[in-house]
């Protein structure tokens, strides 16, 4: 699956992976980064078949306000900077760890 801007899919993951950065606490950006991270670094996202999540519908959190939103979003800026410049230029071939045994022998490529 190739990433999208502001993607936020539910993963199953090695320990080994990158970890969440910690400044997206509270509400906002924490999946986000995680996944842009993972794009960036050169993981694939691979959609397992016949397998789903769901996701219900709630009310925003009491402590998700304006001002949390402005902090999660300035977070965000400088994780991207951070980020880009990490993993420039990005690895086109993921690394072997991440491609799961019965595709390692096929072509799988980081989009």
């Amino acid at each position: 699956v190739t990433y999208q801007s502001e993607y936020e899919p539910y993963i199953l993951a090695r320990k080994d992976m990158p970890a969440f950065d910690e400044r997206f606490n509270g509400y906002g950006g924490d999946k986000t980064s995680h996944t842009y991270e993972l794009s960036r670094s050169g993981h694939v996202l691979i959609v397992v078949p016949d397998a789903f999540a769901i996701h219900t519908s709630h009310p925003p959190a009491e402590w998700a306000s304006l001002s949390n939103w402005t902090r999660a979003w300035m977070n965000w800026v400088s994780f991207v900077e951070e980020t880009n410049e990490r993993y420039t230029p990005t690895r086109r071939t993921p690394p072997k760890s991440c491609v799961p045994p019965h595709l390692a022998g096929g072509s799988v490529h980081a989009g």
